[in-house]
């Protein structure tokens, strides 16, 4: 079995890109698709253009499909204009060293504060990667927002 090594913060997974991508395939569409709350309709319209590129980077070095969240949900509002997530997306592999317990990876390069930590699936999972070897990519981010209540 062919894995790959990914190396981000104090993170170093092995991951397991062929396994994640199947199972991303079997999915016609991801979390925020399958609600209708202006939350996650504002998450699916923003992530395509807002998020930041070191985790849009990361996301595809884990095989992850970013248009197909597990879960996505509203932590905080800042003035009505932007508004902090917290998401949790899914991969197959190991974390081979970690220099914490939690993990929390900044990206000022992109001049976004991004929380990353990579942990054991939720209640939240999609029933395909609620088995061994899946882990789940959590992360915070702040995102605008580009759909409005009236739309």
């Amino acid at each position: 079995m062919h894995r790959e090594l990914v190396q981000f913060g104090n993170f170093c997974i092995k991951v397991d890109s062929v396994r994640t991508a199947s199972t991303y395939a079997q999915f016609t569409q991801g979390g925020t698709q399958s609600c209708s709350c202006i939350y996650c309709e504002n998450y699916a319209m923003a992530s395509k253009e807002f998020l930041p590129l070191a985790l849009r980077r990361l996301m595809q070095q884990l095989s992850i499909d970013p248009s197909k969240d597990a879960e996505v949900y509203v932590l905080d509002t800042i003035d009505d204009q932007r508004l902090i997530y917290a998401d949790e997306y899914y991969f197959f592999g190991d974390v081979i060293a970690r220099t914490q317990v939690v993990e929390k990876s900044a990206f000022p390069q992109d001049g976004t504060q991004l929380e990353i930590d990579i942990r054991a699936p939720s209640p939240l999972a999609q029933e395909e990667f609620k088995q061994e070897g899946a882990l789940c990519l959590y992360f915070e981010v702040e995102l605008p927002c580009v759909r409005s209540a009236n739309s």
